[in-house]
């Protein structure tokens, strides 16, 4: 057992958008997309249009809600699964982490712990639920010392989450790593030094509208047997 790296100031920073998430409606049986800033921003209190908007059933009828929120880690979501995922009963949970952790000491023991325990609530909670998860989003802003210290974390991380694939049932991996969209070229497909710089906003992590106009087409194709 390890000991939890959440402190009381990484809650607080976060209640603000879960009071939020709180009080919408409660919309049972829909895709949750759930994780960090990647997600979030996909808002238009970004300036963005809002992943509700791009991500519908082929009726035109909703089917998505956000709640994610910038900073999380996983032990964060499963701090919070009580409250922004238990209510709504998905029946698709959509998880994306990973960068967050390793930025704040997670071992990738320790995150692995974590997200499969929170797959084991969903999982008693909603034992049909389809669970999802991406590999890591490769960003152009290196925020480690080294950039090999960068892509050692991202290879380790997504071999895990592929490894995942053959232990749960009803469990699939989304992967940005074998969609040409995100890179400079196609022959560059899966190399996260060779990242498209036009979709992306100032800091270089985060995407610019073009960069969620993408997102939208890769999750609803990567979507398409749930829409």
């Amino acid at each position: 057992m390890f000991e939890p790296h959440v402190i009381l100031n990484d809650l607080e920073f976060s209640e603000k958008q879960i009071h939020n998430y709180e009080k919408e409606p409660i919309e049972t049986g829909k895709i949750i997309f759930y994780g960090s800033s990647t997600f979030t921003r996909w808002s238009a209190d970004y300036g963005m249009r809002p992943l509700s908007e791009d991500i519908r059933k082929k009726d035109g009828s909703a089917a998505a809600i956000n709640h994610a929120f910038g900073t999380s880690t996983v032990e964060e979501l499963l701090y919070y699964y009580p409250r922004l995922i238990r209510p709504w009963k998905p029946s698709v949970l959509l998880l994306t982490t990973g960068l967050n952790d390793f930025g704040r000491g997670y071992s990738l023991e320790e995150t692995k712990a974590l997200i499969e325990r929170l797959f084991s609530y969903a999982r008693q909670d909603m034992p049909d639920i389809a669970l999802l998860m991406t590999d890591i989003r490769p960003i152009l802003k290196r925020k480690y010392e080294t950039d090999r210290f960068y892509y050692d974390h991202v290879d380790r991380f997504n071999e895990m989450v592929d490894r995942f694939e053959q232990e749960y049932d009803n469990f699939r991996v989304i992967r940005h790593r074998t969609c040409p969209l995100f890179y400079e070229a196609p022959e560059y497909t899966g190399q996260y030094s060779k990242i498209r710089g036009d979709i992306f906003v100032d800091d270089k992590v985060h995407y610019n509208q073009a960069g969620y106009d993408l997102y939208r087409d890769f999750f609803t194709k990567e979507l398409a047997e749930f829409l």
